[in-house]
């Protein structure tokens, strides 16, 4: 079934009210966090910044690669500067970033935004936006949400959907090996480490600490975002994409909720300070997952 979205006369009211972020001249402002947008050329790019970050620094990984597409989100708590970093997006550039996951519509920029952010949320907000239990339907296309609950081997995701019209989204952090190692040293001290950890983990403490200190963890929640104009095809793509990482000892969801179908699209555009379904995963797993492990 295809989807066309019938001429009307009538004054179009838009959904502004989907657009759930601010953007000042500093990046994506929610709270007291700015977090700044960077486009890369490759995934080469990515692990390089990936890295090379601080364990503080959350990232948020927006990859499509049969558009040849590449975004990292950086949260940072560093003092802002009004200059443009390389690879740097503009607000007008964010703007539009944002506003392409809703509609195909370009962004008509307008220096007002910055000073009037009900505005730019009106410009960026799309005309038709409906969520269903299990997918949305922005103005020409039909979106499906998958979320990664268990990975088995390490494959490069890009072989199941580099055909398809899908980001992978990766929010992560890296593990603050100096903090655990701290936390540990207390514990032994205090006699805690009994008490507080199963038999089980308490007898691997010695090879956890080992493994920390040869290894670079991160934490992870990955997420899998699909785009297609016949919502029948979108299923079956979906279906596809679970049964391929279910071969490589996968398991994958799609929200059968409005709520959930909703929220987990959300924290697949915006910056994410919660993770649900957390991964630990070794740096180089992580390189091969994004197709960078060279």
């Amino acid at each position: 079934m295809d989807f066309t979205l019938k001429k009307d006369k009538r004054k179009i009211t838009k959904k502004v009210s989907e657009i759930k972020t601010n953007i000042n001249r500093h990046g994506i402002v929610k709270g007291k966090e700015v977090t700044k947008v960077f486009e890369m050329k490759s995934t080469a790019e990515i692990k390089i910044v990936l890295s090379e970050i601080d364990s503080n620094v959350r990232v948020k990984l927006l990859i499509n690669y049969s558009a040849d597409k590449f975004y990292i989100f950086k949260a940072e708590n560093k003092k802002l500067t009004s200059d443009i970093q390389d690879n740097e997006l503009n607000s007008e550039e964010i703007a539009s970033l944002l506003k392409s996951f809703y509609s195909n519509e370009k962004m008509q920029w307008d220096d007002c935004f910055l000073k009037n952010p009900k505005k730019m949320k009106y410009e960026m907000a799309p005309v038709v936006f409906e969520v269903k239990d299990n997918y949305l339907l922005n103005e020409n296309k039909y979106i499906n949400v998958i979320s990664l609950e268990h990975l088995g081997d390490f494959l490069n995701i890009k072989n199941i959907i580099e055909n398809n019209d899908c980001w992978l989204v990766i929010d992560c952090y890296k593990v603050d090996r100096e903090y655990i190692f701290n936390k540990l040293d207390e514990m032994k001290k205090d006699n805690m480490i009994e008490k507080k950890f199963s038999s089980f983990i308490s007898n691997k403490i010695n090879d956890i600490s080992y493994k920390l200190k040869e290894e670079t963890i991160f934490q992870c929640e990955i997420k899998l975002l699909l785009y297609n104009p016949n919502l029948e095809q979108i299923r079956k793509e979906n279906t596809t994409i679970k049964k391929n990482l279910l071969n490589n000892q996968y398991t994958a969801y799609t929200p059968q909720e409005r709520i959930n179908t909703r929220r987990l699209f959300e924290k697949c555009i915006y910056p994410n300070r919660t993770m649900d379904v957390i991964h630990s995963i070794v740096n180089k797993d992580l390189y091969k997952m994004i197709g960078s492990d060279k």
